[in-house]
């Protein structure tokens, strides 16, 4: 065989070998993340279907402001709903937010862009505050729900559909202080939601789920860069979940590249 033809060859094997591991690197990207949510589904009010000129705000701390999550459901849109001339989603989420934070910024962040659902990921910042540990966790959970009671009246009352996701984790050991604190705040999130008919994504039972189910021989963070902040499987997992809740199957959702 002259080395033209084996270079020939080999071009044709690696072109095959290419177009035969693309598709599965596409699939990959969400079909881990839709295993860890198996069995997750949101309960709560059916919410508006996405519509032309529908704007999507989601509240939030730096896990929010940093979008990657956000980026990726706004991506699924234009590319699945490519039909719909949806004006944006609002990003409303700062770093070090806490639930009390989202009632003061709702009148500049939320509110002048008239959004039809409103999405609030808390809870994480109340949780990890240094003073937590030293005042009474259940004066600190009932300051949490007031101020959720709030944040839902102020949605309801610019006439949006609200939504919340649980606080997801602080560090990837489910049994560290701050993790344990989470729970609580993730408990009194999903209680609210039931007693004030708002639908609830539990979000950190996905993450504690896919948590559990990290490899042995994994090295380092499964879903997040610092343990908090989330790396590119953490970013799917959060989109599967907003994905599924703004009306995307999970034949849809595994199609995305």
């Amino acid at each position: 065989m002259d080395r033209s033809t084996m270079l020939s060859r080999w071009v044709f094997v690696l072109a095959a070998a290419l177009a035969g591991c693309l598709p599965s690197i596409a699939e990959t990207r969400y079909s881990q993340s839709l295993n860890w949510a198996e069995g997750f589904t949101y309960e709560g009010p059916a919410l508006p279907a996405l519509s032309t000129g529908m704007v999507v705000a989601v509240m939030g701390d730096s896990i929010t402001q940093f979008g990657g999550y956000i980026w990726n459901v706004d991506a699924a849109i234009r590319r699945l709903r490519s039909s719909l001339l949806m004006d944006k989603i609002v990003i409303a989420g700062r770093a070090g937010f806490k639930s009390s934070d989202l009632v003061e910024s709702f009148p500049r962040l939320v509110e002048p862009h008239r959004p039809s659902i409103v999405v609030v990921m808390i809870g994480l910042n109340n949780a990890d505050d240094r003073a937590s540990e030293r005042i009474n966790r259940t004066k600190l959970v009932d300051a949490f729900e007031d101020d959720l009671r709030r944040v839902v009246d102020l949605i309801r009352g610019i006439g949006a559909t609200p939504v919340f996701m649980t606080p997801t984790i602080w560090g990837e050991d489910p049994m560290t202080p701050t993790n344990i604190r989470i729970q609580f705040f993730s408990d009194a999130m999903k209680e609210l939601g039931v007693e004030l008919n708002v639908g609830v994504i539990d979000v950190r039972s996905m993450f504690l789920r896919a948590i559990s189910a990290k490899p042995p021989d994994h090295r380092g963070n499964l879903l997040t860069t610092d343990g908090t902040h989330m790396n590119d499987a953490g970013n799917a997992l959060l989109s599967v979940a907003l994905m599924r809740v703004l009306g995307f199957t999970d034949d849809e959702i595994r199609s995305l590249p």
